[in-house]
């Protein structure tokens, strides 16, 4: 960024800002704010999806830049309040290079100071490695109050575990299915989610409408037609004209109540499955998107369980329940409990249960045609396929891996493309097994070869595993020049990769190259000095 223009870098980021969508970690943090268990949020991004979320709330927090901000005056920020720390998309500035953000940093120290040293503190969705802010926290962070650093990984990061972490106050919290899966369940906890907008719409419009004053009306009454009292009077008197709106409103939310059926939409967002499912049973029947609304309920519940048999007994409960609907996102329910009923089963050591679920799910939906049930199909194919390789039956795992492959050769769903990539990789991998190498290399190159072009990230993975694969391959069968060149092309192919998983494929090939290098160096030296 610091060798683009500000006007150039303003332009460039705009492209991405106006594309950037509320998502529901933005609105959990909103309703934890309306009900002041957060007072301020300091935020290093460039949009106003905060300041969105929680305008949909009915909630207008201050919003403060501090690029342009007087530093020395922060006291003086209201709560509750959205704080830009390295400024706003259309603010006066957008810090972005190293220097920037450093030399922004000292200035930010004593607010630093102060708001850690005067509340808790929760750290979501920022590493502590892309700028010189963490500095900041580490030094000035004295164990005054609690600080809760969250992360996507399962334990801390070095850089917080030996410095933040080292204070008793401090903790860590893996969040590992994301921020947003996080933040609803920890405002689900403190009882502000899901937020009136959503449960009631009603409700929320009319609380909105309240502050609107009546609507100005010219007096269209004249005076006497005199000589001396000919002036039409002004505007002295006011209409409400959203009277009729209100009563709508109240209207259509009388009507849904007195429905009295539950509202599972409120109950589902508020986490309470086993709720929905109770309610629904002195309810049938139910119509399409209730039916929904259980089924999803049902596999929840099945994966709050603790106890894998109990489990597996919700799963029979949604299967059972709806073995016959023909609503298509039911059906993708009842795909994924059979789904999970299987992987479950093989948790329990089961595997020949396993499979035997695993035949239930693609026989039931062998002519299904709804993505979710697809993706399904292909996970359960797949993971039969590696349950007969860890029951050393080879011989059948790829003959199950070709079923897949076959099966989904054209399609364009991007979860089954990559469900097919694996079963490629796996294949490939048990024909090495077997000691049929020229095999292994020729399903590498179908796999190379049928997603050249993916931008599907699970699949570039995989594409790269691939190539990977074949350069050791070629290696084992003493071809190092062919074995160099795989793994040239593996990192030309993905050097600019973005993704983990891509990049340890990328260094791996990098070591292995070298490590190939230097031995046919070694080998050459060896050969010159016995001659």
């Amino acid at each position: 960024m610091a060798q683009i223009g500000r006007d150039d870098r303003r332009e460039f980021l705009k492209g991405y800002i106006n594309k950037a969508n509320i998502n529901w970690a933005h609105i959990a943090l909103a309703c934890l704010l309306r009900e002041e268990y957060i007072s301020r949020i300091l935020t290093f991004n460039f949009d106003n999806l905060l300041a969105r979320s929680c305008g949909l709330l009915g909630l207008y927090p201050a919003t403060y830049d501090f690029t342009a901000a007087n530093l020395n005056l922060y006291h003086l920020i209201d709560k509750p309040a959205i704080i830009h720390l390295h400024g706003q998309s259309h603010g006066f500035a957008q810090l972005n290079t190293n220097d920037e953000t450093a030399s922004h940093a000292e200035q930010l120290s004593q607010f630093i100071q102060a708001t850690l040293n005067e509340s808790p503190a929760l750290f979501i969705g920022y590493s502590g490695q892309a700028d010189a802010f963490f500095p900041q926290i580490k030094d000035h962070y004295s164990g005054q109050h609690r600080l809760f650093w969250v992360d996507i990984a399962e334990h801390a990061p070095t850089h917080i575990e030996e410095s933040i972490l080292k204070i008793n106050l401090a903790h860590y919290m893996p969040c590992t299915d994301g921020a947003d899966v996080f933040l609803i369940e920890l405002a689900q906890e403190l009882g502000c989610f899901p937020p009136q907008i959503f449960t009631d719409p009603y409700a929320h419009l009319l609380e909105e409408l309240k502050p609107v004053l009546p609507y100005p009306q010219t007096n269209n009454h004249k005076g006497n037609n005199t000589s001396s009292n000919t002036e039409q009077l002004g505007l002295t008197t006011t209409l409400d004209i959203l009277q009729q709106l209100r009563q709508r409103l109240e209207a259509a939310q009388a009507q849904e109540r007195t429905a009295q059926r539950s509202n599972y939409l409120e109950l589902y967002m508020q986490g309470k499955n086993e709720e929905i499912i109770k309610s629904s049973q002195s309810h049938e029947p139910l119509d399409d998107a209730e039916q929904e609304w259980v089924a999803r309920a049902y596999l929840n519940w099945a994966l709050k369980q603790t106890d894998l048999e109990q489990e597996i007994a919700v799963y029979d409960q949604l299967i059972a329940r709806f073995a016959s609907s023909d609503v298509a996102g039911v059906q993708e329910q009842v795909a994924k409990a059979l789904l999970n009923k299987g992987i479950t089963l093989g948790q329990l050591a089961r595997p020949e249960d396993e499979m035997s679920v695993y035949d239930q799910l693609i026989a039931r939906f062998a002519s299904s045609d709804v993505a979710g049930v697809l993706d399904a199909v292909a996970s359960a194919l797949l993971n039969k396929g590696i349950t007969l390789g860890q029951l050393a039956r080879p011989e059948d795992e790829i003959s199950v891996y070709d079923q897949l492959i076959a099966r989904f050769a054209h399609s364009d769903m991007a979860g089954v493309q990559e469900t097919v990539a694996q079963a490629l990789v796996n294949k490939g991998v048990t024909l090495g097994q077997l000691a049929r190498p020229e095999d292994e290399i020729s399903v590498y190159d179908q796999l190379i070869a049928r997603f050249a072009h993916s931008d599907v990230a699970g699949v570039q993975e995989r594409v790269a595993s691939a190539l990977l694969n074949k350069g050791i391959t070629l290696g084992q069968l003493a071809r190092q020049e062919d074995e160099i060149s795989v793994y040239d092309q593996l990192i030309a192919r993905f050097a600019s990769s973005d993704v983990a998983g891509v990049q340890e494929q990328v260094a791996k090939a990098l070591h292995y190259k070298q490590v190939e290098l230097e031995h046919i160096e070694h080998s050459v030296s060896t050969c010159d000095e016995a001659q």
